[in-house]
């Protein structure tokens, strides 16, 4: 999901991970568990990017019985709750949404098919 905000200030972008898991969510029928806390940009690739203001957010959750956040690798996350994680595959995984590694999941990479056109040409009957 890319929501671009071109010239205009905006607040929010931290909310990316958090956004696209509860479209995760709403789309797979699998609720996302109400002790985690995710926050992170998500760039187009899936990535999650850093974000500001960490140590209030860790703070915050620990304040409102949060087990675990999930957090940017990229961020420092020096806390007994956070979970680094660098894309929004690992995401989904430990919230639930998509199965450990059964290569279903958005994103896995497939085994490449021949194409139509790649095929070698047979000599057609005359």
């Amino acid at each position: 999901m890319h929501l671009p905000g071109g010239g205009v200030t905006k607040d929010g972008p931290s909310a990316g991970a958090a956004t696209l898991a509860a479209l995760v969510s709403i789309l797979t029928g699998k609720p996302v568990p109400g002790d985690v806390a995710v926050t992170g940009e998500v760039d187009l690739h899936g990535n999650v990017l850093p974000v500001g203001a960490l140590p209030a957010k860790l703070i915050s959750a620990q304040a409102g019985n949060i087990r675990a956040v999930l957090v940017p690798a990229g961020n420092d996350h020096d806390s007994a709750i956070s979970v680094p994680v660098t894309n929004v595959i690992e995401v989904f995984r430990h919230l639930g949404l998509i199965d450990q590694g059964t290569g279903d999941e958005p994103g896995a990479r497939r085994p490449a098919t021949t194409s139509r056109r790649s095929r070698p040409r047979t000599a057609r009957p005359g």
